[in-house]
């Protein structure tokens, strides 16, 4: 089950601002994580900033999930990458799903290289820099296979978060 961080707490060991919740797939609170108050620092002798994270694992399922073996492709992989630009109140972890279920069976990673905020973006907005890698276990794929996935996934990004291509 996946673990989130959601901004706020109200740990006194933690400075206010600087914590957040740990929660779990379903929305529950298991934790929490943020820079140690002043305080707390004093009191434990430390003279540098320090750092804490706490999460219950009698409230996490950690049991493995099963393990599928799938050989590795022989076929090269493609490469693009997009230039988003992303409305603030949408996160990352909505894109990445979104982008995930537009780019199919071919779309072998997804990563975020870039976030910019500043001239050329529109206020409440963000520029995001993301990577796809495109890869078939079955041939090498060509251009205008690469290029519907890709449709795919921009068109996804608009309709549902609102998310525009970045010229």
């Amino acid at each position: 089950m996946p673990l989130t961080l959601v901004p706020g707490g109200e740990e006194p060991f933690l400075a206010p601002g600087l914590q957040w919740q740990i929660c779990d797939g379903a929305g529950q609170v298991v934790g929490s994580a943020g820079r140690l108050a002043r305080s707390t620092a004093t009191a434990l002798d430390l003279d540098h900033v320090a750092s804490l994270l706490e999460v219950d694992l009698g409230r996490l399922d950690l049991t493995p999930a099963p393990v599928r073996y799938a050989p590795f492709s022989r076929f090269p992989a493609v490469k693009r990458d997009l230039s988003l630009l992303v409305p603030g109140q949408v996160t990352y972890a909505q894109l990445a799903e979104v982008v995930r279920a537009g780019g199919g069976d071919l779309l072998e990673s997804l990563e975020l290289f870039d976030i910019y905020e500043g001239k050329g973006v529109p206020a409440g907005h963000s520029a995001y820099g993301i990577r796809l890698k495109f890869r078939s276990a079955t041939g090498s794929l060509e251009g205008k296979t690469v290029d519907r996935a890709l449709a795919s996934i921009t068109t996804a990004l608009s309709e549902r978060l609102d998310v525009q291509p970045r010229t």
